[in-house]
């Protein structure tokens, strides 16, 4: 079985996967619209979704502290 992780991050690691998460279904709602003029953007919010996520995933690859319990501290 794993060890249990705690994160310490100076970024808002929730709040940027939430973010992307919400750019991601932007995205998904304007390719099933069929808006044409819409589905210029989809790039750009894939892009920074993915960027959003990256950085989500570095602040925990360098936060991430052996524990005892599961949990993100943003300092």
């Amino acid at each position: 079985m794993d060890k249990p992780h705690t994160y310490h991050t100076d970024e808002d690691v929730l709040m940027n996967l939430q973010r992307s998460l919400d750019l991601m279904n932007r995205a998904t709602r304007i390719l099933g619209s069929g808006e044409k003029n819409l589905q210029m953007y989809v790039i750009s919010l894939v892009d920074v979704a993915a960027r959003l996520t990256q950085q989500s995933t570095n602040a925990l690859d360098l936060g991430e502290q052996t524990g005892n319990e599961h949990e993100v501290c943003n300092g």
